[in-house]
């Protein structure tokens, strides 16, 4: 039995508004490449044109099925609708491997979610766009505690 719920469109949503959408490819800050919304290009994968609205969307089920099925296999914990989506948006921009080992997954799996909801806090400050998607990951994650 799976402890994370299936996306839901608000969660989608707050994950599409955070990553950005671009046709072309750029290097984020880690001087990765990425297109659509914040998808990861692969070794074997070329984008040397510009790619579609309808790609963009395409690439970007194909993640949310990847990073559902990571959390699907590292969190222990039951989580609502909100923590699961709130966690799908922190998988998005942490990476498979960062999420799993991040402090704020290690308190979800000993169901203190209290102290999750304290670590993202603490993550969303100073005033960066990182932050501001933290902040609204957990402005979700919360809503279920109170």
């Amino acid at each position: 039995m799976s402890h994370v719920a299936t996306p839901s469109l608000l969660g989608l949503e707050l994950i599409k508004q955070y990553q950005g959408l671009s046709l072309e490819k750029y290097q984020d800050a880690d001087g990765l490449w990425v297109v659509g919304y914040g998808h990861l290009i692969r070794d074997r994968e070329r984008f040397d044109e510009p790619i579609t609205l309808a790609q963009a969307e395409e690439l970007f089920q194909q993640d949310v099925d990847y990073y559902h099925q990571i959390l699907q296999r590292c969190v222990r914990m039951p989580l609502s609708q909100h923590q699961s989506d709130a966690l799908l948006s922190l998988a998005f921009s942490l990476g498979p491997e960062a999420v799993q080992q991040c402090a704020i997954m290690r308190a979800v799996n000993q169901g203190h979610m209290a102290d999750a909801l304290a670590l993202w806090q603490q993550q969303a400050s100073p005033q960066t766009s990182l932050a501001v998607q933290r902040q609204a990951e957990a402005a979700l994650f919360r809503r279920v505690l109170g």
